[in-house]
């Protein structure tokens, strides 16, 4: 800034339009909220939306740790400055593929009217109006700029630095403050930064949390005043970022972020009132004798079923029970509506799937000595192959369906089904000339245990996979209407991208 000619200027600038970007976001965010932007069709555009605020926010955090007038010259400020400066160009590609979404599905109409009569072309009414706005906002930002370049910021931001003098606080950027304020209302400091994230997060939801055939809050009153007790919420929140910790700031930020969370929770309405079913509970008693009978198998243990074959007779029992229960589950899912539970099914097995890193991660010495690994490079990357091109198959089955095409659905599931089928066989050819068992110690478990968990779920994504192929063979489903068919492919995906996970710590960091 000293040292630059016009540095000033460049600072100020680049400062100034980064705030008013975040104000034009905000805005943009906010709008697609009391309008139901998030709504199908445009799940993939909220979503990609909500992935470019993430990033900008990460892009302004490590703008803010990068103190003005200093030279950037050791490692960390090098990595901080260089991510800086290479992020933007990730949010411009994903900029790019927002206005490419946005042209596939078109804007949000909350008033549910379309036609094709008394329309307004994009040039010269549009292109004028935009044009005011333009105007407006470079009369703006040279004003903040020339006459008031910090008013923006916090005054304990600008005090000289002194080694021998700790700040009483630390005071982020504006538009950090309603985020840094959840961080700070939670004493425990690791739940205090996953509430933080999940703040930002949170936002991926609404797809799924808003259960209301209404687009937009026009049309709900008591939505539409929620709504904004929510954005009021959310300024308090800002005004709470940015004073000390103190009472009664403290209280005040911890009950506006119990109400930031709450309004995302309250937004799940209608509910659906899934009928009575003895399926989840007859299927947890069939779960039960399976990994019972499993455990005993494995380690020989006595049984009462001893003299009919030990465990493996429980195993057979547990196995034939199983299917059959989840098989009559199906049956009765078909008549419901199930789009919750269907996308909330992946996130819990997610966290069940995250868990088992750490175990790879933690306390390990990979290979052990005298452990023949299996190379990465040979079943394990077919077996890559094959799940990548499945998922690429059952996108065009997808797409098929939408269009209409209904032989190209059928030709895209058969060769997904293939794939599906041939990647199950590697694995077990794999399983069966692995040098090593899963009673060769910590690592011999762990990957029998991560790579065959993985597999139960390719084998419950193949027969999804199967019953939303048998149903579009019967005509159950239409372009319009293939929700359970969605969430198959939506679960399909999840193994996908579980296994891609695998591949690197287990297969590839492992050997």
């Amino acid at each position: 800034m000293r040292d630059v000619n016009y540095g000033w200027l460049i600072r100020y600038l680049h400062a100034n339009t980064a705030s008013f970007f975040f104000i034009f976001v905000y805005l943009h965010i906010g709008r697609g909220l009391y309008y139901g932007s998030y709504k199908s069709p445009r799940v993939l555009l909220w979503s990609i939306g909500v992935i470019i605020l993430v990033l900008i926010m990460a892009i302004a955090f490590l703008g803010y740790v990068l103190p003005y007038g200093f030279s950037v010259n050791n490692a960390t400020l090098n990595r901080f400055f260089s991510l800086h400066y290479l992020l933007p160009f990730v949010l411009a590609a994903l900029v790019a593929m927002h206005i490419l979404t946005l042209h596939e599905h078109g804007s949000s109409n909350p008033l549910g009217v379309s036609g094709n009569t008394d329309r307004l072309p994009f040039h010269p009414y549009f292109v004028f109006k935009d044009l005011v706005t333009v105007f407006a906002f470079l009369l703006a930002l040279g004003t903040f700029v020339f006459f008031m370049p910090n008013v923006l910021g916090h005054s304990d931001n600008y005090i000289p630095a002194n080694p021998m003098q700790t700040p009483p606080s630390i005071v982020p950027e504006w538009y950090l403050l309603p985020f840094y304020a959840i961080l700070r209302s939670i004493p425990n400091k690791l739940v205090g930064v996953i509430a933080m994230f999940s703040a930002l997060l949170i936002l991926l939801a609404m797809p799924i949390l808003d259960t209301s055939r209404i687009r937009g809050n026009q049309f709900r009153p008591f939505m539409r005043f929620a709504f904004w007790l929510f954005v009021g919420n959310f300024l308090i929140l800002m005004f709470i970022g940015s004073q000390h910790v103190a009472s009664p700031y403290i209280e005040i930020g911890a009950v506006a972020t119990a109400f930031y969370f709450a309004w995302f929770v309250f937004q799940a309405q209608p509910f659906h009132l899934v009928t009575p079913s003895p399926w989840p509970l007859l299927t947890s008693f069939t779960l039960l004798i399976l990994t019972s009978g499993t455990v005993i198998y494995f380690n020989g243990y006595a049984n009462p079923f001893s003299s009919f074959g030990g465990g493996l007779t429980l195993v057979l029992i547990g196995f034939v029970t199983t299917a059959s229960s989840i098989t009559l589950w199906f049956r009765d899912v078909v008549t419901e509506g199930t789009f919750l539970g269907d996308h909330t099914f992946p996130v819990q097995k997610a966290y069940l799937h995250s868990s088992l890193a750490p175990t790879v991660e933690i306390g390990s010495q990979w290979p052990p000595a005298g452990i023949p690994v299996i190379n990465a490079f040979e079943l394990p990357l077919l077996n890559t192959i094959l799940l990548l091109s499945s998922g690429a198959t059952v996108t065009y089955a997808h797409h098929s369906l939408i269009q209409g095409n209904r032989r190209g659905t059928i030709l895209g599931l058969i060769i997904t089904i293939a794939f599906a089928v041939l990647f199950t066989a590697c694995q077990g050819i794999e399983y069966s000339n692995a040098g090593f068992t899963i009673a060769d110690g910590v690592y011999g478990s762990t990957f029998f245990f991560s790579t065959g968990f993985h597999g139960i779920h390719v084998l419950v994504g193949t027969i999804f996979i199967l019953v939303g192929f048998f149903r579009i063979l019967s005509y159950h489903v239409t372009d319009m209407h293939h929700l359970g068919f969605e969430a198959s492919i939506l679960y399909w995906h999840f193994v996908d991208v579980v296994w891609l996970f695998l591949f690197v710590l287990v297969y590839w960091w492992g050997s």
